[in-house]
């Protein structure tokens, strides 16, 4: 079975509509399931998901010692729920579900009460300064290798632009040819809009896709414009932001592991990624003000989301 096959096979059996990334996500963990049980990618049926021994184990563990955060082990889970069920078992799928969903349960929780933020995490943050840090010496660094150039890019966008990992798969496009594009086919990937007039970051593939539909994000930050215009004019023949060495996209999976891999050889071994940034990015800007908002809302005797929605207001006015 190759990826070709069982990425159909998704799409065929799934009941609610696939985008390509999504399905490809699932096809790409299912063979790292395998190779971690089996040490081979050589996937012939789906027999090896009823053994629920080393199904366990190699959703739990990276190698015969080290074990996974709660939360990968959440998501490995969840792939053996959904090849189950693409497999038309969802008795034996349901098995997994009751032990994924409680690592849901207490992701929710822990992030709820700060638990989540060990010392240890808190240590690892990317600061504010740490962040500029890193992209100031990956700037003046002379002999920047390709890693070193994508990690920079991406760093300096996620600076002022915490997207998700979706650079990866972006096509670089102009205005004038987008806006001759059928609506159909403004949906098929993302994209970023390379303009005289103005940059903009169009999202169609991405996790909250179904929810928030197509999203244009322009792009004003000035040292993020500054960086991108140079980026257009050193890879003129780019007609993917990131490539990989024939040409194509790099790849949303492939750019995680060379962000985490380069990332942490400037981040004092931890490593750095989109979900990392964007936690980075949001805790530094936005932590006290959630302490002072939690502080209130107690003294307010209502939540938070009660305070933001009803009684704050983006105007300046008030109830």
């Amino acid at each position: 079975m190759d990826e070709t096959s069982l990425k159909q096979k998704l799409i065929d059996n799934w009941k609610k509509p696939l985008n390509d990334k999504t399905a490809t996500k699932y096809v790409y963990d299912l063979f790292a399931l395998h190779n971690r049980i089996y040490k081979n990618k050589n996937i012939e049926n789906f027999d090896f998901l009823y053994d629920k021994e080393k199904i366990m184990k190699g959703a739990e563990y990276k190698n015969d010692i080290d074990k996974y955060s709660y939360l990968t082990f959440r998501n490995n889970l969840n792939t053996v729920v959904v090849w189950l069920r693409v497999n038309g078992d969802d008795e034996e799928a349901d098995k997994y579900v009751e032990l994924r969903d409680s690592f849901n349960d207490k992701y929710v929780a822990d992030n709820a009460t700060g638990k989540f933020l060990n010392e240890n995490q808190k240590n690892k943050m990317l600061s504010f300064d740490k962040w500029d840090d890193i992209i100031k010496t990956l700037n003046e660094k002379k002999d920047r290798n390709s890693s070193e150039d994508t990690l920079l890019l991406v760093m300096t966008i996620h600076r002022a632009y915490p997207l998700r990992n979706d650079l990866g798969d972006m096509e670089i496009i102009t205005q004038a040819k987008y806006d001759n594009m059928t609506e159909t086919e403004k949906d098929d990937k993302n994209r970023i809009i390379k303009n005289q007039k103005g940059m903009k970051f169009i999202l169609t593939k991405y996790k909250t896709a179904g929810t928030y539909h197509r999203k244009e994000i322009p792009i004003t930050d000035i040292k993020v414009k500054t960086f991108l215009t140079e980026w257009f004019k050193t890879h003129k023949k780019n007609k993917y932001l990131i490539e990989n060495k024939t040409g194509g996209p790099l790849g949303n999976s492939a750019l995680a592991v060379l962000l985490n891999n380069t990332g942490s050889k400037y981040n004092g071994g931890n490593n750095i990624g989109s979900t990392s940034m964007r936690k980075s990015y949001l805790t530094n800007s936005f932590a006290d003000t959630k302490k002072e908002m939690n502080a209130m809302s107690n003294i307010m005797c209502h939540s938070v989301g009660m305070a933001m929605s009803v009684y704050v207001k983006e105007d300046g006015g008030v109830i």
